[in-house]
């Protein structure tokens, strides 16, 4: 039977089975409780700001992980903005990196990062979904394909309901706001949905290749491909 386990600043991190079962013994960093969490869990995070758990690995990282939820506070964009995801200027530490099958993430604010890419959806990462997220000032500019976020898999990943603005993006052709590309056994298929994408460096929507419907977003691209 699935269950929610929680994440809060305030938590006691008992690891105890069944670990993280409320507010009260909650995960004190989201990778505990992903770690800890089963196919088609939901781990819920409490306001506030939370960090790699050792200064280099990925925020929020779901390798091995089928139907798993991770939603920040109420899982909308209207309060994305209390539950944020810092990697505190690291070059290795992303926010949000998703490679397994038919995942949820909402409601976090990615920031403050200098690794290639805030955000990916790679490879093994099909039916995923990315929603309610505002991924900003991000200094990717070191890298050679850094993006906000990035979608390698599919098919069936949708992006939705987010921001993603002011972040200095990579050195190549293909990066932008939000790039899609296929890349090896990745097919690069993603539907963009009510997003807006605006002051990136670059472009702002680009698909080096692969399939990438957009609709009703907003963005300027200043070159590249949609």
């Amino acid at each position: 039977q699935a269950r929610t386990l929680y994440v809060s600043t305030t938590g006691s991190h008992d690891t105890n089975a069944p670990a993280f079962s409320t507010w009260a013994t909650a995960a004190t960093n989201i990778q505990a409780a992903v770690d800890a969490a089963s196919d088609g869990d939901t781990v819920r995070v409490a306001h506030g700001t939370y960090y790699s758990d050792n200064g280099t690995n990925d925020i929020i990282s779901i390798t091995n992980k089928t139907g798993l939820s991770v939603i920040g506070g109420h899982g909308t964009l209207f309060d994305a903005d209390r539950t944020i995801l810092d990697a505190g200027g690291s070059a290795s530490a992303r926010q949000i990196y998703v490679e397994a099958a038919s995942n949820r993430v909402a409601g976090f604010t990615a920031m403050n990062t200098k690794a290639q890419d805030a955000v990916l959806l790679y490879a093994s990462a099909v039916n995923c979904t990315l929603d309610s997220l505002i991924v900003r000032n991000n200094d990717m500019s070191g890298t050679q394909y850094g993006c906000g976020i990035k979608n390698v898999g599919g098919p069936g990943n949708e992006i939705r309901n987010c921001i993603v603005v002011g972040n200095a993006v990579g050195t190549e052709m293909i990066c932008a706001g939000i790039g899609n590309q296929p890349y090896l056994s990745g097919v690069g298929i993603c539907r963009v949905a009510n997003c807006v994408v605006e002051a990136n460096t670059k472009q702002q929507l680009y698909r080096q290749s692969g399939t990438l419907t957009v609709a009703n977003t907003i963005h300027g691209n200043v070159g590249g491909t949609i």
